[in-house]
């Protein structure tokens, strides 16, 4: 019966199509991209094509029938189902994180802000691939910073099996169609893209389907970086925006971000709520409901320095007055500002680091004047993304100048100064206690690896050959790329590799390692971000152990900026006291690197005994700006949240989802019967070589592979992965899938009699995209009673001999069934417009604020123009064209508004996949006689043993849901029932058994004895746990496992 939602094939061609709708015998059908009305006569519901097979007993091999149908389950499950993708990826899923993704999933514009450490990346990256999979990403573009372009890129095709590309000028220039390709995936830095060049290329390529931008907080207000973001907002259907520091301060930025993801966002930060979602350490927890963050700790290591090493930092603080006292113009006094930063800083990092300054200085001194020393110099956060060469080349050339009018003076004084330094020897306090506390630390047992921070390359050399004498060291720097790196970070990881490794701040950005778990910060940067940032590195997702860090400072009563940097450190720890660790995720919001460089000047320009009442008021401005800081923080976590109490709901949805076992069972059952082999490598590995069949070989170009079917023993041994979306078992199911798509059969239960359906419903977008797919399974059975089943039951039925099913009861089934699902079809259509509508919306404004900009541009062009008419008429021709520009830019709107609508309109399919007669055992009466006392039995049990009310209304009978257990109760119990008259050996189905195994603890067996006349309850938790190891396997259309031993547990 051809409806709304049928699947029909044009007769006499090779044309389907699913109707729109039906009227007076036509119906209007959906062909593509285009919609054709078609009369009845002309039309074929491919549905019939199944019921006519059954009608003439051409049916499929039962395991075929059970195969099939399993292939379109897994594939649809993957597809569809975050929590089941999120699994299949090779990397260690968090309950927030499979939250973010459903949540991004369903908005289209986003800002993920979570907390350092929680996996921005990893959330992106798998709602991106997520989007791919399902058809409706082709053009994806990742923007992030500089220093991250090739980390985005191994993350991405290493872990999530993407294929993306690094665009920079090399790549720009061989390839002249850039952004015009159907297809592509990515990644640029901002400060690339930015360019006008390159943003000229951008507006004139095709618009994107994803765009992710990674540190989205450096997208501020009157910036290229922020012109680049409106550009990009304008372009893409989807948009996500990383960034642990969303609001930094600075509402007018924070609002003006929050706009290009919702144009109609007010200025008032809580109107923006619902655009993002932010977790914080504190509510990560793994699926048990475990906290996943140890405890942190900071020390402050004071550095007691000696008289000659005094006399040092005292002759440096001399010489930079006298630098400042020349200074006479505003240029030369921001220049010596710098200076006094510069050498102040590599003073206290290392007395290598400022020797070899001075060195560098004396060689160049007075080569460069003022305006080229101070270009690109900066005290807060540069607009620029600067690696570690670039910001070397711009310290150096910052030294080389000076304001000294007497170059030949200052000459003497620099080679005076470096003298001194040169007759300490190898005298070095600072290093010296770092031996001492490397030497601590390695005494305790719970300490292992020491990760240790430095600003500069120049500190890290000499540490490195200082230490390389007692310990392995390795390092990554700036003159290493990002191959070696990720050399230098695997040999750390090693048990036997590297004792201590030493990292720059700017080569460390954006690297992970939380198998370390102490942090030695060498020298302290003044911009507190960058101590956030290092803080992070080893406090994230995957760190067991409880973290330690050890801040550096030279001895306050001795330094400037030990003394400022000491007193910052204590009022950290004290701050700490209300707020525990936390306080280290927002040190970069309490204090800026300008703030420490202003209080630097101020005391070094006023007697010691004046130093107190200025650091005070320095530290009242921090408690004041805590109060602000901690407001801001709450206004942001009243977005989307992960919400622990959810984490009920989370064991249900993992409770029904696929798992490993599931997938390997499709694997070997299909790859067995079809002449290939799987056999494991080592008994007990849980490894696989895999030789598939040699028609799947030759149709899917797919040659012998291996790997696991478990992700843990995946991440331990470094083995591939055999799950759901690698390459090796999608080319399996989808030639299953493509050999069967259809399929009929005849199959065998214990109890059961009836007509067995199976559809597939696709929700399909007017550009001819599914926006959303769903298996139901429909049992029809005796009585005429349609029950939603999980279509996995399958493994449970048995081969059967073709019977006669009477003609007119699969008819009649097929009617009712096809009836029935239509309504599952017209909630799942109403679902997806709900969630597409956001979309829409988001996209409609978008382009309107877009269009808006560029009209408002366009007149202020022409009322400027206007004013100047007097210069003469190619005036007025410039006012006419820029009038006819703008009126074209209505136009444009228009039909770029109707483009939006057109791509929104949904329309739903039903196609009928499989069908199966079912027969009952020939004893199936009494079988169920025993079953339904046992089950009566068992809900007895379960409400004596409740409590309380609420207890006794979570007992449900979900039999038939077919669901791989019987009875859900409550504590999140799930119960399979077994039944016998007397007693004997439970017979444990396949789907049961894999039900089992992976809810464990929550999987309860009750074996009912005598059950229908003294009946007795035996429970019994986890049987795959207990019985795995002596459980009897027999083969029969597919396995069933008997428990023979059953009583010895009880």
């Amino acid at each position: 019966m051809i409806a709304k939602g049928s699947k029909v094939r044009i007769q006499g061609t090779e044309l389907t199509g699913s109707v729109v709708e039906t009227n007076e015998g036509f119906a209007h059908v959906s062909i593509g991209d285009k919609l054709e009305w078609k009369p009845f006569a002309e039309l074929e519901e491919i549905s019939d094509e199944l019921l006519n097979r059954m009608l003439k007993g051409d049916l499929d091999n039962s395991l075929d029938f059970i195969l099939a149908i399993d292939a379109n389950r897994l594939l649809v499950e993957q597809l569809w189902n975050p929590y089941v993708f999120a699994s299949s990826s090779r990397i260690e899923i968090f309950p927030h994180q499979i939250d973010e993704v459903t949540w991004a999933l369903e908005n289209p514009k986003t800002l993920i802000a979570d907390e350092v450490g929680l996996g921005k990346t990893i959330i992106a990256a798998l709602v991106s691939t997520e989007l791919k999979e399902r058809g409706l990403s082709k053009r994806a573009l990742y923007v992030v910073p500089k220093s991250l372009v090739l980390k985005w890129q191994g993350e991405l095709n290493e872990k999530f099996g993407s294929e993306a590309t690094v665009v920079n000028s090399n790549y720009a220039n061989a390839n002249p169609t850039l952004w015009k390709e159907d297809e592509f995936s990515y990644i640029a830095s901002m400060d690339y893209l930015k360019q006008d060049h390159i943003m000229e290329r951008l507006r004139d390529g095709k618009d994107f389907d994803v765009v992710v931008v990674d540190e989205a907080h450096k997208f501020k207000i009157r910036t290229a970086r922020y012109q680049l973001g409106s550009l990009l907002a304008a372009k893409a259907n989807i948009m996500m925006f990383l960034t642990a520091t969303p609001h930094d301060g600075r509402d007018e930025d924070f609002s003006a971000r929050m706009q290009l993801l919702d144009p109609f966002v007010g200025d008032d930060i809580h109107s923006a709520n619902y655009l993002w979602t932010r977790n914080i350490k504190e509510d990560v927890r793994d699926i048990n409901g475990k906290e996943v963050f140890p405890p942190r700790e900071s020390k402050t290591v004071e550095i007691p320095i000696t008289n000659a090493e005094q006399r040092i930092h005292d002759a440096l603080d001399r010489y930079l007055n006298e630098l400042d006292a020349q200074a006479i113009t505003p240029q030369e006094r921001n220049a010596v500002r710098f200076l006094r930063i510069i050498f102040r800083k590599r003073g206290s990092s290392s007395i290598r680091a400022l020797l070899t300054s001075l060195k560098r200085r004396l060689e160049k001194l007075g080569t460069i004047d003022v305006n080229e020393a101070i270009k690109g110099q900066t005290i807060d956060e540069p607009d620029d993304d600067v690696d570690e060469e670039e910001e070397e080349r711009s310290r150096e050339q910052m030294e080389a100048w000076t304001p000294t009018r007497d170059l030949a003076k200052e000459k003497a004084d620099l080679r005076d100064l470096i003298s001194e330094i040169e007759q300490l020897d190898k005298k070095d306090s600072k290093l010296e206690e770092l031996e001492k506390w490397i030497k601590k630390i390695k005494e305790k047992a719970n300490l292992g690896k020491v990760l240790l921070f430095t600003e500069y390359r120049d500190t890290l050399d000499y540490l490195q050959s200082s230490l390389e004498e007692k310990y392995k060291v390795g390092k990554i720097d700036g003159t290493m790329d990002i191959y070696e790196r990720k050399e230098a970070l695997d040999e750390f990881r090693k048990e036997d590799g590297p004792q201590v490794f030493l990292c720059t701040d700017a080569a460390g950005e954006g690297i992970d390692m939380q198998w370390c778990n102490v942090e030695i910060n060498y020298d302290l940067p003044w911009n507190p971000n960058k101590l956030e940032q290092r803080m992070g590195r080893i406090h994230r997702i995957g760190q067991k152990r409880n973290v330690y860090y050890y801040n550096f400072t030279m001895d306050p009563e001795k330094t400037i900026d030990g003394y400022i940097l000491g007193r910052l450190l204590d009022k950290i720890e004290n701050i700490k006291l209300a707020m525990d660790d936390k306080v280290y995720d927002i040190i970069g919001s309490l204090v800026k690197q300008e703030d420490i460089a202003k209080m630097y000047e101020a005391l070094s320009k006023i007697p010691k005994e004046q130093w107190e009442p200025k650091i005070d008021e320095f530290l009242e401005n921090i408690d004041e700006r805590k109060k602000e800081v901690q407001d801001k923080a709450e206004t942001l976590l009243t977005g989307n949240r992960f919400d622990k109490s959810s984490l009920e709901n989370f064991h249900k949805v993992r409770k029904t989802a696929i798992d490993k076992g599931e997938v390997k069972r499709f694997v070997q059952t299909f790859v067995e019967t079809n002449d290939g082999t799987m056999t494991e490598i080592k008994r007990s590995e849980d490894r696989f070589k895999i030789f598939p069949p040699r028609e799947v070989a030759h149709s899917e170009n797919l040659g012998s592979f291996e790997g696991t079917f478990d992700r843990d023993i995946s991440l331990e041994k470094g083995w591939d992965y055999l799950a759901l979306g690698t390459k090796e078992i999608n080319a399996i199911l989808k030639y299953a899938i493509k050999k069967w798509p259809q399929s009929c059969s005849t199959l065998k239960h214990l109890t059961k009699d009836g007509i067995f359906c199976i559809y597939k419903l696709t929700i399909e977008d007017g550009n001819g995209r599914n926006q959303m797919q769903k298996i139901v399974g429909l049992y029809h059975n005796e009585d005429a009673k349609i029950s939603e089943v999980d279509v996995r039951s399958l493994w449970d039925y048995e081969e059967a001999e073709p019977g006669n099913t009477n003609t007119n009861t699969l008819v009649s089934a097929k009617e009712r069934t096809d009836q029935y699902v239509n309504t599952v079809l017209s909630d799942l259509e109403k679902k997806t417009k709900e969630r597409l509508d956001k979309v829409k919306k988001s996209n409609k404004d978008i382009v309107r604020r877009y269009y808006s900009n560029q009209a408002s541009e366009k007149q202020q062009k022409i009322d400027d123009n206007l004013k100047k008419q007097r210069e003469g008429p190619h005036i007025q021709k410039i006012i006419t064209r820029l009038k006819t520009e703008k009126e074209k830019l209505s136009g444009e709107l228009d039909k770029r508004l109707d483009e939006i609508e057109s791509s929104f309109n949904l329309h739903g399919s039903v196609e009928l996949i499989g069908m199966a007669s079912i027969i009952p055992d020939l004893d199936s009466n009494i079988r169920r006689e025993i079953e339904l006392a046992g089950m009566k039995a068992v809900m007895e049990y379960e409400n004596n043993r409740a409590k309380t009310d609420e207890e006794k209304s979570k007992i449900k009978d979900v039999s038939e849901r077919d669901t791989g257990y019987d009875i859900e109760s409550f504590n999140g119990r799930c119960i399979e029932v077994k039944s016998f008259r007397t007693t004997d050996s439970p017979s444990i189905t396949s789907h049961e058994w894999e039900t089992a195994r992976k809810m464990q603890d929550d999987y309860w067996l009750y074996i009912v004895e005598n059950a229908l006349d003294n009946p007795k309850v035996n429970p019994i938790q986890n049987p795959h746990e207990k019985f795995k190891d002596s459980i009897r396997t027999e083969e029969e259309t597919v396995k069933r496992y008997y428990i023979d031993n059953w009583k010895e547990v009880l």
